[in-house]
């Protein structure tokens, strides 16, 4: 039997999932949020404590739903105090499993800050790399690159084989023809149904250009066509 999802991107890395039984959002800082249905219960997820993931007006929706869940990444607990307000909030570690109600929780390691998230829920497997990227820079010192390229296939091999049915991959426009490395091993070694590029800082034009410099070395239908802020999609898997 098909299960539906409907995804609304609010901005960067910022997503909204719509699952059967609940809500999911994923380091939220801006954009609109559509209205709720107040019965459905309300997760919201924080991959790292960077200002372009972390937003502490996520503590404002506590009225958004009957009930509202936090899980927060470790560097959010260390670097702010605001999570203190909240009512049900959980701090998880990296490389580490959890179960919160009948939502299943495993995190990576990023390559930055925080954790990537892996999720299973409503018989869907979902991926959010957070800051969990191939993160190599022209300008920067070779010997950083090569331990972030390491660290990142490193935390990939964890997953080799699995398939999610969505997964947000960042995709970095400040990275030139280096920034679809990530994207790369990620289709290479795991996958997803659906696939959401993300971390695009406004350039939508890049999935474009990927989709089409790559179409004859990945299966690039997968890769959702975002062009907006708001956008949102439903998905039959």
């Amino acid at each position: 039997m098909s299960k539906t999802c409907k995804v609304t991107y609010l901005d960067h890395s910022g997503f909204l999932l719509e699952t059967e039984s609940r809500y999911l959002l994923f380091d939220y800082i801006q954009g609109e949020l559509p209205s709720f249905t107040y019965e459905k219960p309300l997760y919201v997820f924080v991959s790292h404590v960077h200002r372009d993931h972390y937003s502490r007006k996520i503590f404002k929706l506590e009225n958004s739903c009957r009930k509202v869940t936090y899980v927060l990444s470790f560097d959010v607990k260390e670097a702010d105090s605001a999570w203190k307000k909240a009512d049900d909030v959980h701090i998880v570690d990296y490389n580490k499993k959890y179960q919160i109600g009948n939502l299943q929780i495993e995190t990576l390691k990023s390559t930055d800050e925080g954790v990537a998230f892996l999720l299973l829920t409503d018989g869907l497997s979902i991926y959010h790399a957070g800051d969990l990227h191939w993160w190599e820079f022209s300008d920067r010192e070779e010997s950083r690159n090569q331990e972030n390229i390491r660290n990142y296939k490193t935390e990939i091999r964890k997953i080799a084989g699995r398939r999610f049915d969505i997964a947000f991959v960042v995709l970095d426009p400040r990275q030139g023809e280096m920034g679809g490395k990530g994207m790369d091993l990620f289709l290479s070694e795991v996958g997803a149904r659906y696939v959401f590029p993300m971390h695009l800082w406004g350039r939508y034009d890049l999935i474009v250009d990927y989709k089409s410099k790559n179409q004859l070395k990945y299966v690039t239908s997968q890769i959702m066509d975002i062009r907006y802020p708001g956008q949102t999609f439903e998905l039959v898997l």
